[in-house]
């Protein structure tokens, strides 16, 4: 993402990686410092990579924390807001809700971070829900770059 346009990631119809070159390479990044610290801090982490309901059911263990960060749903159409293909849609908010539930019901904790939706507050209502304001960077330029307000839904009173 650091010589992407804008740091964008998105793919094609096809799937395949279509994000054009910055045309900057900003000097002051030392990348391999920047891998080196990521390494030492990933060094005991499991990373998976599958269908977040499935991961989630087999991993989560009683007492252990587990942060949602989905992409937002919209109208399970490919757009260009979204990552791919066969993104996260609509249909999988329900499949979310449940596997928060999961967590909890297992004796985990959880926190979901999602873009402000009437439809989510409804859905998630029966946890703890916070409004926060974050800072968007993404856009085709930096005067068009604005705050946005998130949920963030926990079990964690």
């Amino acid at each position: 993402n650091w010589l992407c346009f804008n740091g964008l990631y998105r793919t094609n119809l096809k799937g395949q990686f279509n994000v054009p070159y910055s045309g900057e390479v900003n000097k002051d990044i030392d990348k391999w410092q920047v891998l080196k610290r990521a390494s030492a801090k990933l060094d005991k982490a499991i990373i998976k990579h599958g269908d977040f309901a499935s991961v989630v059911r087999k991993m989560v263990k009683p007492g252990e924390f587990v942060y949602l960060d989905p992409p937002y749903a919209i109208e399970n159409q490919r757009i260009f807001t979204q990552y791919c293909n066969h993104t996260f849609g609509l249909n999988d908010i329900e499949r979310l809700n449940d596997t928060i539930s999961y967590i909890d019901d297992m004796g985990g904790y959880f926190l979901l971070s999602y873009k402000k939706k009437k439809k989510i507050k409804s859905i998630f209502n029966k946890w703890t829900i916070r409004e926060v304001s974050v800072q968007r960077n993404i856009a085709g330029f930096s005067k068009f770059r604005r705050k946005s307000s998130e949920l963030i839904i926990t079990n964690i009173q």
